[in-house]
């Protein structure tokens, strides 16, 4: 099967044979992750057990990837290519772009930073008592 490049990408650097692109923001992404898709070429055969791409989620301000499985599957896939990857987004997209290209204040910042938490600590309460529930 043919990879397809996504129709809102665009192609920030050339890593080897592998495209980083950015992906446009959907309309209920958060501003402080940005979403990025690694890609072979389109015409790459597909092989057992082989990825070709791996969606990717980059925190600005903490300058990270997010934990999920993407992120685990690329760095067990090729540390290396992990690392040049991390540098990149490092260097390129680090806090003082959410100012200068995304054009957020330090008031937007912080309001969605404190928007994040808190939307975190609803989820790990309601899953605190979905484990209560079924245990008790």
């Amino acid at each position: 099967m043919r990879l397809a490049i996504p129709a809102d990408a665009r192609a920030v650097a050339q890593i080897n044979a592998w495209t980083l692109y950015q992906l446009a923001p959907r309309a209920d992404d958060s501003p402080l992750w940005l979403r990025f898709k690694l890609m072979l070429p389109p015409e790459t055969p597909a092989r057992w057990g082989e990825r070709r791409s791996f969606s990717l989620y980059w925190n600005p301000l903490g300058l990270r990837f997010r934990k999920d499985r993407d992120a685990v599957a690329l760095y067990k896939h090729s540390s290396d290519l992990y690392e040049r990857v991390e540098l990149l987004l490092s260097l390129e997209y680090g806090p003082e772009w959410l100012v200068r290209v995304a054009g957020m204040t330090l008031e937007e910042i912080e309001a969605e930073k404190a928007r994040l938490a808190a939307y975190a600590s609803e989820r790990r309460a309601a899953k605190r008592q979905l484990k209560e529930r079924t245990q008790g």
